[in-house]
């Protein structure tokens, strides 16, 4: 399997007299299609789940790994719970929250907002975390990840040359066909980025979700 090098190392592989005891340590399940429901009843809603049907999707493995991911940052702002540490892992998401679902980055986004000195933070933070897990629960809309990939596009607005635009446009445009992968675009704004820094949009995770992402996300769709 192609995409295995690149995942292996996060990967147990568990036996059915085992699971009961590993759902306090297991962040996301590789299954067989028929025994998704079953076995996701038995770990928390916020596991991520990919079934042997769909791991042959690079897609489908984007998705998975970054929901991964997602929850393992989660569990570790849990650990530095301050409103601060929360508006800064909230902004550091806000384009990949986008690119999954423009309603819950408009949710997640007041939701942060409404945080106020003397919060119950915990509280917020589960009610936080369960919104992101939903959100992350789907693949995301082709043309929802163009959309956030335009909004990211308008930082260069007024920076780069009108080549680099049309560039940039054009491998937006080609990912949108779906003839080239979603790490085309975003590398091309990484290297404008060097050219036109900017530090919020530089530290945003849509660029890497989760480690070597890039030639996961290159792999052809299917294998």
């Amino acid at each position: 399997m192609k995409i295995q090098p690149w995942v292996e190392h996060i990967v147990e592989y568990l036996t059915a007299d085992v699971v009961n005891s590993a759902h306090n340590r297991v962040d996301g399940i590789i299954c067989a299609a028929q025994e998704r429901l079953q076995l996701a009843g038995l770990f928390p809603a916020s596991i991520a789940v990919i079934t042997d049907e769909q791991w042959h999707d690079v897609d489908y493995w984007d998705s998975f790994l970054t929901k991964l991911y997602v929850l393992q940052r989660l569990n570790n702002l849990c650990q530095h719970l301050t409103q601060a540490e929360i508006i800064q892992f909230h902004s550091r998401h806000k384009y990949l929250i986008m690119a999954y679902s423009p309603v819950g980055y408009q949710l997640t986004g007041r939701l942060v907002a409404s945080i106020r000195k003397g919060s119950d933070l915990h509280g917020f933070f589960n009610h936080y975390k369960a919104g992101l897990m939903e959100i992350f629960s789907s693949l995301p809309a082709r043309n929802i990840q163009v959309n956030a990939l335009s909004h990211m596009q308008g930082y260069f607005k007024r920076k780069a040359t009108s080549d680099e635009k049309k560039r940039l446009l054009w491998l937006i445009n080609d990912y949108r066909e779906g003839n080239l992968p979603i790490s085309q675009p975003l590398a091309m704004m990484r290297q404008l980025l060097v050219q036109y820094p900017d530090n919020y949009l530089s530290e945003q995770y849509f660029f890497e979700p989760y480690p070597n992402c890039i030639p996961i996300r290159e792999l052809p769709y299917r294998w």
